[in-house]
């Protein structure tokens, strides 16, 4: 009797699809999220290189800019 009980319970285990569906829909956002971290990732690395190119550029620019000069001794 106890063996018919414990198989009954065993059962239930296997065919209960309650969690699944939970389980599914938590794969399918961790995929999701890993995928927007990747792009996101991808896409500062470039956005860093655009604005350090800028930067290096001005800074080239602003020092080879001689300006205006004032007279010594004033």
């Amino acid at each position: 009797m106890r063996t018919l009980e414990l198989q009954a319970l065993i059962e239930r285990f296997v065919n209960d699809e309650n969690g699944s569906n939970a389980l599914e829909y938590g794969l399918i956002v961790g995929l999701i999220s890993l995928a927007i971290a990747a792009g996101a990732t991808a896409a500062g690395t470039s956005l860093g290189g655009m604005f350090n190119t800028i930067s290096n550029t001005i800074t080239k620019d602003v020092g080879t800019f001689a300006g205006p000069t004032s007279p010594s001794g004033s």
